[in-house]
């Protein structure tokens, strides 16, 4: 219990790097990595200010209102952290938030009927064109990382 719940010092420390390498998550020396700065950034300055916007009107909100941008705000929040950790599923988050956003638009104009379509057409893009290896290339960017 000691070596769990003690302080590092207790642990023997001949067998301590055996440890580490056999316990601790290492990641892998990546070659590359996303150069998504400017992404980052106008994806939390739009968070920003559509949160202000939404609690500066949020007593002139219906129900419908209030729920989009609760959920827009908080894929977005979702999204920036799967991009900082560079997760693979960061194009499906993108998908479910343009879905998020033709819901709610087809939803006001009341042609929640159509809703199908815009699905539709994104997964016939995605299988003509590779829309995901296209988001990677020109969204994420990659860049060569430099190891010394």
């Amino acid at each position: 219990m000691k070596i769990v719940f003690g302080h590092p010092a207790t642990l023997d420390q001949d067998i301590r790097p055996v440890l580490e390498k056999r316990f601790l998550q290492h990641k892998s020396g990546a070659q590359y990595r996303f150069k998504f700065k400017k992404y980052l950034n106008i994806q939390l300055v739009i968070s920003v200010l559509f949160l202000t916007f939404t609690t500066a009107f949020y007593h002139s909100f219906d129900v419908a209102d209030k729920l989009f941008a609760a959920g827009f705000i908080l894929i977005t929040l979702i999204n920036c952290g799967a991009l900082l950790e560079q997760r693979k599923w960061i194009y499906y988050l993108e998908c479910f938030r343009l879905m998020l956003i033709f819901t709610y638009v087809f939803f006001k104009f009341d042609l929640l009927s159509l809703i199908f379509l815009p699905t539709i057409v994104l997964i016939i893009l995605e299988r003509t064109f590779a829309l995901s290896s296209i988001y990677k290339n020109y969204v994420l960017q990659y860049e060569k990382v430099d190891r010394q």
